[in-house]
């Protein structure tokens, strides 16, 4: 049984170090191998939970030394959504060897359908569930809006 993720607790004086956060590491090392150029995050609850994750899978991969480009598509702007979203569905067009990926972390698709278009040019998502808040019928309402065949995963995090 994997415990929940949770935030790492660090002296304040030292920038966090991704490695050390062996949840983060173990969820790193489970998508890694799986087949995917593009993973999108996405959370039910409006919070950051998707953006925090996403730096810390990119520190990661940057040490591990794989070629990943972390974005950062909030709910605010329903422009950069669509634009990254045809940038992801052009990589999908193209066959290409798996040398870049791609991790884009987006806020609650229930609360900003914009989004949905977003989510789907991604090959995979991965949907974040906050411990005590996120309810299960919102989260399944997510998975099947989502398409369950493209939903990688879900992860619950305690913060």
């Amino acid at each position: 049984m994997t415990s929940p993720l949770r935030e790492p607790e660090q002296a304040p004086d030292r920038p966090p170090s991704p490695l050390r956060d062996t949840g983060v590491n173990a969820l790193w090392h489970r998508l890694s191998p799986r087949a995917w150029t593009s993973l999108a995050l996405v959370t039910v609850e409006e919070d950051d939970q998707s953006r925090w994750l996403a730096k810390r899978l990119a520190a990661i991969a940057e040490q591990a030394r794989q070629p990943l480009t972390a974005l950062v598509v909030s709910a605010g702007s329903p422009g950069r959504a669509v634009a990254v979203a045809h940038a992801l569905s052009a990589l999908r067009s193209r066959p290409r060897p798996r040398s870049r990926r791609y991790l884009v972390a987006t806020g609650a698709p229930l609360a900003h359908p914009e989004l949905l278009e977003l989510t789907a040019a991604a090959d995979a998502v991965l949907v974040l569930l906050r411990r005590g808040q996120t309810s299960l019928p919102e989260a399944r309402r997510l998975v099947r809006l989502l398409g369950r065949e493209r939903v990688i995963g879900c992860v619950l995090v305690a913060w």
